[in-house]
């Protein structure tokens, strides 16, 4: 596809932030790249949610700023000439963002006027900031009667161009961002929200009406950041505490050291958050606030922490070990609110737009009332329990791995492996190495061995494999009942 003066403004944009991020990425100054992808972040986000062409919005960005290079947008993060008129006093009054996500917000807002006009209100949504406040210049298109639809309606209306010829001008910016991301980005699969399965609970509701520490939201809860703890307790023991008027989580999951092998990686759920009721103290109290926990605190306020965050209590203490059935539930609860909150594989932990991470330590809201809470475990093993969540999104939320119902099953019986479609699909059955390799952490070459190597003619059984997942390396990978991983074409001869 290609732009033209008359394309419009309304539409679906062919790239997405990270991929458009990489385009511009060698005209942009080093000490502005930061608030660039910030506020790219959050103009595909909110250009996604009015239904704009984000490369149009990012077009006229580039245009404007000079790819970030304009004292307009270093000084006052002006995304796009808003209010800059050449008239020394109205330049000087112009508005000053402090930040890229703000001048999204402000940008967006200044286009809705030009392309809804006094019909804003059917498209802004109530939770967004008002468009006055996000944009000084709001009213100043609607009073002006001034109205696009296309490219060209901008010209002499947003911009007085000196060659007539902004509407053109902003159509080779596009374009040129086009070309770029096509050369030097590899296409990204579409991804699909919804298909991230809950995984299985163990329903352990407490009675909202018969708890004093359950609180009850009127407003629809949007899941910002999965909260990981550790019980210092055991699983039931915790159970036992919190139906004594002593609740504070809405999920615990079970340890081997501390529970026995029968209870590692149980689930349960003692409340569920999307009914709107919340634990007024799962994560509090908010005291010396650092890293993820002081961005969400600042961006959403201490009252929301509580409400807006799904905690994970993790049975023992915090020298406790994990295994590997706990380290599956922490992934596959957190891998399923991510999803619910729509982050995108390719993007997680980071939150779209805010550049923060949806996981958060416990400790990042408390390090102040001296809690360390998950402590040394959990925090040691957050980086590779973050690769298998991001792991297991990209299965799911990507056309060109593995579907909501997992990997079809070959219809043909016996042992070995077959091809379809440039992928492997393993057979009924027992399955047989045919060349040696190493069990691994999780689907990457240069993870961790879990054990030694499957030699050449080991045999497995049907029940030993749970499903496929793409590695780091694009191959498909076997996931066993342990959770160890080893690249699927190890099961066809050489």
């Amino acid at each position: 596809m290609s732009y033209t003066p008359d394309s419009p403004i309304r539409g679906t944009s062919p790239l997405n932030s990270s991929q458009t991020f990489a385009a511009l990425a060698d005209t942009v100054p080093s000490a502005e790249r930061t608030h660039v992808r910030e506020y790219l972040d959050t103009l595909a986000e909110l250009s996604q949610t009015l239904g704009l062409d984000f490369t149009l919005l990012t077009a006229q960005w580039d245009l404007e700023t000079g790819s970030g290079t304009s004292e307009w947008w270093s000084d006052r993060k002006n995304p796009a000439g808003i209010g800059i008129t050449g008239d020394p006093v109205q330049n000087a009054a112009s508005q000053i963002w402090s930040d890229g996500p703000e001048a999204a917000f402000g940008h967006v807002a200044h286009m809705v006027a030009y392309v809804w006009g006094g019909d804003w209100q059917t498209v802004w949504p109530d939770e967004w900031p008002r468009p006055l406040d996000a944009d000084k210049r709001f009213m100043a298109p609607i009073d002006a009667g001034f109205s696009a639809q296309t490219l060209r309606d901008l010209n002499n209306t947003w911009a007085v161009d000196p060659q007539n010829d902004y509407h053109g001008k902003l159509a080779a910016r596009a374009n040129r961002i086009l070309e770029t991301a096509g050369k030097d980005t590899p296409p990204m699969a579409e991804v699909t929200f919804g298909n991230v399965p809950k995984p299985t609970v163990v329903d352990r509701h407490l009675d909202y009406e018969n708890h004093s520490k359950i609180g009850f939201s009127d407003q629809e809860i949007v899941i910002e950041g999965v909260v990981w703890h550790r019980m210092i307790g055991t699983l039931w023991g915790t159970d036992d505490w919190f139906f004594r008027e002593k609740a504070a989580t809405a999920y615990g999951v079970g340890i081997a050291a501390t529970d026995g092998e029968a209870e590692a990686g149980k689930i349960l759920e003692w409340i569920d958050p999307a009914n709107g009721h919340f634990f007024g103290h799962s994560s509090g109290p908010v005291d010396g606030q650092y890293g993820d926990g002081e961005a969400f605190v600042d961006r959403f306020g201490i009252g929301r922490v509580n409400p807006q965050t799904v905690a994970i209590e993790i049975s023992g203490d915090y020298d406790t070990p994990l295994d590997e059935r706990a380290r599956q539930s922490i992934v596959s609860l957190t891998a399923y609110f991510a999803d619910q909150r729509k982050i995108p594989w390719s993007e997680f932990p980071i939150v779209p737009g805010q550049g923060r991470s949806f996981v958060i330590w416990h400790q990042e809201f408390t390090l102040g009332t001296g809690k360390i809470c998950p402590g040394q475990v959990v925090m040691a093993e957050t980086s590779q329990l973050i690769g298998r969540v991001k792991e297991t999104l990209r299965g799911f939320q990507t056309s060109d791995t593995a579907p909501a119902t997992g990997f079809p099953k070959p219809q043909s019986p016996g042992r070995g492996s077959q091809i379809i479609d440039d992928r492997v699909f393993l057979a009924p059955g027992g399955k047989t190495v045919q060349v040696a390799t190493a069990p691994r952490l999780w689907a990457d070459p240069s993870s961790p061995a879990t054990g030694p190597d499957f030699p050449e003619g080991h045999e497995f059984t049907q029940s030993q494999f749970t499903h496929y997942v793409q590695g780091t390396d694009g191959d498909l990978w076997v996931v066993l009942e342990d959770g160890s991983r080893f690249p699927a074409r190890a099961l066809i001869a050489p």
